[in-house]
């Protein structure tokens, strides 16, 4: 080894200047912008080849006798390749260092033209900065092979840039361990990818943390985690002011991989390929966190939760969130929250190229949500490309907001899964308009493939069926108002009824308008063991008389189902004639004012009732029934307080009721 700084040429001028041959034969010049020669004497060690110095293993500034003397200090390391000198061989034209030790002691901007292992810098007491700027090649490509302790980097003060031409490998934090200055980090620029990799015996966990605020970071290819715990992850504790990922970000093995997480504020982020974890016990790993307002997210590729644990494939904000936009799916794992959009505020729009897909997590809550976009607060369009489907956990596959949801567009199906509450779009306020570019399908949970609003809903467009596979599942339910709904293909509940249910407004104005529930009601095919209900909440619960529904037109055939507008049963469970005997009621408390109504009803097919079940019986019943048209023929009506049944045997369970 060597440890002494020499005249190596003897034109180096006695000045904190020198130069020597590396390892390949490139002259590395090493300049201070502070101190002399004499004042590094001893504080440089080098990897030597028969006494000639040929790598800096080490530039110990802290043992110097007055190690203020380089506070402030640029340092630069320059390299003349050896094949641009004719006596020379051919070099690589890049020099490595191990360590530069500068623990206690604020530097200006260090310049390497090469690779560095590791730095350390800064007082811990002065306001002013700990690093102005570093400026490398690589940061920790060779792990310790070329000097460095470690690959863990610390900077007690602020860093006004970090500028990385290749890739990174090691873990660089910026601390105030003083409390006397900030922790900042002013930008970050990385050509090639932010690693976390075991070189040797070195762990590298390729981390960049600030215990303040962050400027913009720009990476051009991926950050990539290992099986340590936190690698591959950029974090603030304050305000992060944006980022952008050439490549994917992709969580490891372990806690807390593959992530991007502000204490405060973040900006936009932009990542080219996916979000994804790759870990079965990797919780917090492919996450993207916000502790207040997040710009808005763009991801080229997938959001991908991983299997096992929770919060993987995630994006969170404490508050509002701009547009997300992702280019492939949303897809959950089978841990609680994984493939999961989190807003907790307004969500200003969603937009997603393939599918939202839920996963198969559970827990003790019934709290799945996997493949899930959520807000606490009000949210804004949501554009599904293909499906979206529930899966075997709870929530799963679910639209939700808080607020409003100002509309939903899906490209495929929505489809309920096996767990509860899975494939549905729910909203607590006002919901907009819903475009189902397939079907709408109930799965084997409770209360899955549905859509579901705690106030009005806008127009509804299904281009396919509305299919149930058992007791509240396929269905549309509102606690409000639904301005229309367009079905293309077929109503048909195979095992247990398709509802449609509205509640219409409670204690409206005396207007006959102001009750309508429905506005409108198009099938393209049949109507198959449905019932479709006015004046009856989300929950299923009879709550007023005054809900009326507008035209309603069937363009195939109308079998074992009930169209009900302001009418609850009499206590039998059941709405039509038993045995003969009506006792269907109009629902309590309406104004005498209002009437509920169904504008008309037309069935371009034939009207089948289910006289072989025993005990069934079905109903076209409202106060008014304004025209009833049945295969191209009118039917006469009862009038009020009367009832109709008819005389063909295959009917004589199904009545037509004005009460």
């Amino acid at each position: 080894m060597h440890s002494c700084v020499e005249p190596l040429e003897a034109r180096i001028a006695p000045a904190a200047v020198f130069t020597f041959k590396d390892v390949d034969g490139d002259l590395v010049t090493v300049s201070f912008s502070k101190g002399t020669l004499a004042d590094l004497n001893g504080l440089i060690t080098y990897s030597d080849t028969f006494g000639h110095p040929r790598q800096i293993e080490e530039i110990n500034l802290t043992a110097a006798a007055n190690p203020q003397v380089f506070a402030g200090a640029n340092i630069t390391i320059s390299v003349v390749p050896a094949n641009d000198r004719a006596d020379a061989i051919h070099g690589d034209g890049f020099t490595n260092v191990g360590y530069i030790n500068a623990t206690g002691i604020d530097l200006g901007v260090v310049t390497i033209h090469g690779d560095l292992g590791k730095i350390t810098a800064g007082d811990g007491v002065s306001k002013t900065d700990g690093l102005k700027g570093l400026n490398v090649h690589s940061f920790g490509a060779f792990g310790a092979a070329t000097g460095a302790p470690d690959l863990n980097s610390n900077i007690d003060g602020r860093v006004g840039s970090l500028v990385v031409k290749g890739s990174m490998d090691v873990s660089l934090q910026v601390v105030d361990s003083g409390g006397g200055h900030r922790a900042d980090l002013g930008s970050v620029t990385i050509g090639g990818s932010l690693f976390s990799s075991v070189i040797g015996a070195a762990l590298a966990y390729g981390t960049i943390s600030t215990g303040d605020d962050m400027g913009m970071v720009k990476i051009g290819q991926s950050v990539v985690s290992g099986s340590l715990p936190t690698s591959g992850s950029i974090s603030c504790g304050g305000k992060l002011a944006g980022i952008t990922i050439g490549g994917s970000l992709t969580g490891g093995g372990n806690v807390n991989t593959g992530r991007i997480v502000s204490g405060g504020d973040m900006g936009l982020v932009k990542i080219g390929g996916d979000v994804i974890s790759a870990g079965a016990s990797a919780t917090f790993s492919g996450f993207i966190s916000s502790g207040g307002k997040l710009a808005g997210v763009t991801i080229g590729g997938s959001l991908v939760g991983a299997g096992g644990m929770p919060s993987t494939g995630k994006i969170f904000s404490a508050s509002d969130m701009g547009p997300v936009k992702i280019g492939g799916d949303v897809r959950g794992g089978s841990g609680n929250e994984s493939g999961k959009i989190d807003c907790g505020g307004k969500l200003t729009s969603v937009t997603i190229a393939g599918s939202l897909i839920g996963g198969s997590g559970n827990d003790d809550s019934f709290a799945g949500d996997e493949g899930q976009i959520r807000s606490t607060g009000d949210m804004g369009p949501v554009k599904i490309g293909r499906d979206m489907s529930g899966g075997a956990g709870s929530s799963s596959g679910l639209i939700h907001s808080d607020g409003k949801l100002a509309s939903v567009a899906i490209g495929g199906s929505i489809l309920g899964g096996g767990g509860m509450f899975s494939g549905v779009v729910v909203a607590d306020g006002k919901m907009g308009g819903i475009t189902v570019g397939g079907a709408l399908v109930g799965g084997a949970g409770i209360d899955s493939g549905e859509i579901v609003g705690g106030s009005d809903i806008g127009s509804v467009k299904i281009a396919g069926n509305i299919d149930s596979a058992d007791f509240r599942q396929g269905g549309i339910y509102s606690n409000g108002k639904i301005a229309s709904i367009a079905i293309g293909g077929s109503i048909v509940g195979p095992g247990n009824r398709v509802t449609i249910s509205a509640l219409g407004k409670l204690n409206p104005p005396a207007s006959q308008a102001d009750s309508v529930a429905i506005g409108k009601l198009t099938v393209g095919g049949d109507v198959e063991n449905a019932q479709i209900v006015a004046g009856y909440s989300i929950a299923g619960a009879p709550r007023t008389g005054d809900a009326s529904i507008g035209p309603v037109q069937v363009g195939g055939n109308w079998v074992g189902s009930d169209l009900l507008a302001g009418i609850q049963d009499g206590g039998d469970g059941s709405f039509g004639s038993v045995a003969g005997h009506v006792d269907d009621i109009v629902i309590p408390g309406g104004k005498a004012s209002i009437l509920a109504k169904i504008a008309s009803i037309t069935i371009n097919g034939q009207l089948i009732g289910t006289p072989g079940i025993a005990g069934d019986s079905h109903a076209f019943a409202a106060q008014i029934i304004g025209s009833l048209k049945l295969g191209g023929t009118s039917i006469p009506l009862p009038g009020p307080q009367n009832a109709i049944a008819f005389s063909d045997p295959n009917l004589n369970d199904v009545t037509v009721e004005e009460i």
